[in-house]
């Protein structure tokens, strides 16, 4: 076997061990010396719907520069040629002069004589081909090479992964391109629910709120959070030093107020001004009285006990204790664990129509493998601003099944998807991008 034939069938065994199409363009653009001497390789590809060649490798360069004159030369002169029916195949041609025109494109090139290898696609059609330049034309021995090294080098492209046609982008198969269409078309006009998206929180329905009755300091909460208690139980201790005070303080002024109208009510039957005092004793004694029972009302006050059984709901017990209070301000609170129902905080900018009845799914976090089907029960008038400084429409959600069957964890979180009308499927997906867009440019 001539030498020649070893260095062709060596050279195709190199072609089938390639892994990549960089491997490949590479190989091609410099591995070939050997095997058809040669001064340089220009190795193009269809680009786009047209199939416009395009250069995408050159021998000796790591890069190819898409501005350069010789580039664009050599592109232009590689379309014209494949513009007639002779370069399907390996085939010899001159590069001075260009024809058509072209010439002075490629006069200070160093290599004249150039051969075409074509790198058929599998329906025939050549979308790719390396161009060979030397300054020698090429023989029929040296086009034979090529042409047979071009199916090889075709055969392991097209058998690269995810490769398939030669050409940038691949084909155009109009039928299964037509179909797919459609099918996407069908599928944005499909009727869809238009949902949205918002956090939630389980909390109580209608709890006992428990608030200060009076200005004071909290000594202690007795039951811990979560825990139940039952209707008279003590659930906060104010300090009670000061009102304790107070009131064995005004029980001593009634207790002189007492005595003085009664030893004026004595003498007034001989005394004319004990007769005269005796009004204003027993105004006294009516005063310290009232004041009394007030004192008494206050030190009771100090003893905060739930008048229904439940459980009592707060965060930490450290919050409070040893804390002042003023009248009104929440401690905590007393709900049933069965009553519960959905505080939904809707983002301004996700707002979409809502209806009293519309269908709420409740995802927990707690519980991330299924969910909790609510209806709206109340909406918002006004949005509020929540701590964060974000502006949600506050929305009420109620489990279908009743509030006396077992339920979530109040105070559990987690995620609502809140649907609207109906809508199509294209509305539902580009709703927000052209809320933003429109708001961006003011349309």
């Amino acid at each position: 076997m001539s030498t020649a034939a070893l260095q062709l069938l060596q050279t195709e065994a190199e072609i089938r061990r390639l892994g990549s199409e960089t491997e490949l363009l590479h190989h091609l653009a410099n591995a070939l010396q050997p095997v058809v001497p040669h001064g340089q390789v220009w190795v193009l590809r269809g680009s786009g719907r047209a199939h416009r060649m395009q250069v995408c490798a050159v021998s000796s360069l790591p890069v190819v520069e898409r501005e350069s004159p010789l580039v664009r030369c050599i592109e232009a002169r590689v379309r014209l040629g494949l513009s007639g029916s002779g370069w399907s195949v390996a085939t010899a041609l001159s590069l001075r002069p260009e024809p058509d025109g072209h010439a002075g494109s490629l006069d200070h090139y160093p290599f004249g004589a150039a051969a075409w290898m074509p790198l058929p696609d599998r329906d025939g059609q050549v979308r790719a081909g390396a161009l060979f330049v030397r300054a020698e034309p090429f023989d029929a021995r040296a086009l034979t090479l090529l042409g047979r090294l071009g199916e090889t080098y075709a055969h392991a492209w097209r058998a690269l992964p995810a490769q398939r046609s030669l050409a940038l982008g691949g084909r155009w198969h109009r039928p299964a391109g037509l179909a797919a269409l459609a099918a996407c078309a069908v599928a944005l006009c499909w009727p869809v629910p238009l949902t949205v998206m918002a956090p939630v929180e389980v909390i109580a329905e209608e709890p006992l709120v428990v608030t200060a009755p009076i200005a004071g300091v909290v000594r202690h909460l007795l039951p811990d959070p979560d825990t139940a208690v039952q209707a008279g139980d003590l659930l906060v201790q104010f300090e009670d030093l000061q009102a304790r005070n107070e009131l064995l303080l005004q029980r001593q002024r009634l207790a002189v107020a007492q005595a003085r109208l009664s030893r004026l009510g004595a003498a007034a039957f001989k005394d004319a001004q004990a007769s005269h005092e005796l009004a204003m004793a027993r105004a006294e004694f009516e005063l310290a009285e009232v004041t009394a029972r007030y004192a008494g009302e206050v030190l009771e006050r100090t003893r905060v006990v739930t008048p229904r059984a439940g459980r009592v709901l707060y965060a930490d017990r450290r919050e409070l204790e040893g804390r002042p209070v003023v009248i009104g301000q929440e401690i905590l609170q007393v709900a049933d664990p069965a009553r519960v129902r959905f505080r939904i905080d809707l983002p301004v900018g996700n707002s979409i129509e809502l209806q009293r009845g519309a269908v709420v799914r409740i995802h927990l976090d707690d519980g991330p493998a299924g969910g909790w089907p609510a209806t709206l029960q109340t909406l918002s008038f006004q949005p509020v601003q929540r701590p964060g400084g974000e502006l949600v429409y506050v929305l009420h959600a109620q489990r279908p099944d009743g509030p006396h069957r077992a339920g979530p964890r109040i105070g559990a979180r987690g995620t609502a998807q809140l649907q609207g009308p109906t809508v199509r499927l294209a509305y539902q997906l580009l709703r927000r991008p052209i809320a933003a867009v429109r708001q961006a440019i003011g349309w």
